[in-house]
C-alpha cells in the first residue's frame, strides 16, 4: 500500500460513526501521509535550492541519501549527491 492508498483508506473511514478522538486521529494520520509524500522528479521539480532525500537508481541497486538541488544562472536546476564532494546526479 502506498501514502496515496492509505490515504484513501482513511478518508473512506471517516464515513463510519468514530468518536471525536478517533476522527480526529484519522484527520492526523491522512495530514501525516500528505506531508511525507515523496515527489517524483518527473513530476515537479523543487522551486529553490535546497537539501533533499533523494534516491537513487544506479546499476541495478537503490539507496536513498541526502542531495542538493542547485539552480545555474540559466533556471536550470540539477541534483547533486552530498555524500563526500558534490556529485551530478543524471537524471
Amino acid at each position: 500500500m502506498n501514502n496515496q492508498q492509505a490515504i484513501d483508506r482513511l478518508v473512506k473511514h471517516l464515513e463510519w460513526d468514530w468518536s471525536e478522538e478517533t476522527v480526529e486521529a484519522i484527520d492526523m494520520g491522512i495530514h501525516a501521509l500528505k506531508e511525507t509524500q515523496w515527489i517524483l522528479c518527473s513530476e515537479k521539480l523543487p522551486e529553490k535550492e535546497d537539501y533533499f532525500i533523494i534516491t537513487i537508481a544506479y546499476k541495478g541497486s537503490t539507496f536513498s541519501d541526502v542531495g542538493r538541488y542547485m539552480i545555474d544562472l540559466e533556471g536550470h536546476g540539477e541534483f547533486y549527491q552530498k555524500s563526500g564532494n558534490l556529485h551530478h546526479i543524471q537524471r
